[in-house]
């Protein structure tokens, strides 16, 4: 019996002990479970974080290559152009008077005599004109025509306003190197102009 007693009291024992090493390793398996899913859902909140992400760059990479065109065009605008100093006469009419301005690259001499013509003030002569450019000798010729309707004629301008055409028309023409023009000539419907 003693047998009996000692097999019973060891039977119970490891009984008791498998019985809390099984309830210790449900505790471990759920402890274990739980620390899995947090370490599972940080990994899951990631994915959506950096999914966030990229849903909000897209936007911004959709929106960048609409603004790109523009800014490509305004850079190329001034590279096809050349700054110039356009020739006013003063107030007094006694001087000239240089203001910056840019004309386009291609026609740059016929672009500098229309933004000439455009600057003067208080002339009020209906004036049609054609300029010839000989590159090889740099020499300008304006051709001026005054309409056959006008009251008035070229050789009617006063001293001031002789000046204000022919002078700014001169010096905005060889002041400025990157024309190349040496000389300007002015003709009247191909005749040399005297005045």
């Amino acid at each position: 019996m003693k047998n009996l007693s000692y097999f019973l009291t060891i039977t119970l024992a490891s009984l008791t002990l498998l019985s809390l090493s099984s309830c210790n390793s449900g505790d471990l398996e759920a402890e274990s479970s739980k620390s899995a899913q947090a370490l599972d859902e940080p990994t899951q909140t990631q994915p959506s974080t950096s999914t966030n992400l990229t849903s909000q760059t897209s936007p911004k990479k959709s929106e960048k290559p609409t603004a790109t065109p523009p800014v490509l065009k305004e850079a190329t605008a001034p590279t096809n152009t050349i700054p110039i100093n356009i020739y006013r006469v003063d107030s007094e009419c006694s001087n000239l008077v240089a203001e910056p301005v840019t004309v386009p690259l291609d026609g740059a001499v016929e672009a500098a005599v229309a933004k000439t013509l455009e600057m003067q003030s208080g002339f009020e002569l209906p004036l049609n004109y054609r300029v010839t450019v000989d590159p090889d000798y740099q020499i300008a010729v304006i051709d001026l025509r005054v309409p056959p309707s006008s009251r008035r004629s070229l050789y009617s301008l006063s001293a001031c306003e002789q000046f204000t055409l022919f002078q700014t028309l001169r010096e905005t023409l060889t002041g400025n190197p990157d024309l190349k023009i040496q000389d300007v000539y002015f003709t009247n419907l191909g005749e040399d102009l005297v005045l």
